[in-house]
């Protein structure tokens, strides 16, 4: 437990003693003397003064709202940060990443909840690999398309040696890396 004590001795009326757990940290004296802990660090008697003054005497109206705020961006960083991982996850499945629980050798003892390991892709480039991947996928379907309705126009003209040629466009369309 934080005290601050004033006035905390007969000796020294006017003296300001911050203590924690009992232990004094920092006293100043009415003649404007400053001691410290022998035990501390200068720095770490500075840190636990301040975070002492923070908790005792920023109590008004604008450092509650700060320290409410503060939750609050808690909250959000923890809300954002949850809904990352689930875009990440979701794409990554569907790009086929893999699966954690597929590499017991690495990952030993991880199941399907584990997900898939999207190493260092954070969700906004799986975002735009998945969407260009979607792209390509469109691209392809429509060179299917239109080599199936050219084969389809000759398939039936069996007396037309072109439709020889839509068969052989077609097996390459279908062939085609995107």
């Amino acid at each position: 437990m934080n005290n601050i004590l004033l006035n905390s001795t007969d000796m020294e009326p006017n003296m300001i003693q911050l203590k924690e757990t009992g232990k004094e940290i920092l006293t100043i004296h009415a003649d404007g003397r400053i001691t410290v802990s022998e035990d501390l660090k200068p720095t770490e008697t500075a840190a636990k003064v301040l975070q002492i003054m923070r908790l005792q005497w920023l109590a008004d109206a604008q450092c509650a709202k700060i320290r409410e705020l503060n939750e609050r961006i808690k909250l959000l960083e923890h809300g954002i940060a949850k809904q990352n991982l689930e875009i990440e996850q979701t794409c990554g499945k569907v790009l086929d990443y893999p699966w954690f629980k597929d590499d017991q050798k690495n990952f030993p003892g991880a199941t399907e909840k584990d997900g898939v390991c999207v190493g260092e892709h954070v969700a906004e480039t799986i975002a735009a690999e998945l969407a260009r991947k979607y792209t390509e996928a469109k691209e392809r379907i429509k060179r299917l398309e239109a080599a199936g309705d050219e084969m389809e126009r000759y398939i039936f003209d069996q007396t037309n040696t072109r439709w020889i040629i839509c068969a052989i466009q077609w097996r390459e369309a279908k062939e085609a890396k995107p």
